[in-house]
């Protein structure tokens, strides 16, 4: 299904906002994780 991978615009960029903040957030936690 094709049709579920097209976003339209504003949801690409609410995705890619969140991802950016979570990416921080996930770093930290694999520097955590890592470090151990």
């Amino acid at each position: 299904m094709a049709g579920g991978v097209l976003l339209s615009f504003e949801e690409r960029e609410l995705i890619s906002r969140e991802l950016s903040r979570n990416a921080r957030c996930s770093t930290r936690v694999l520097g955590v994780l890592l470090g151990r």
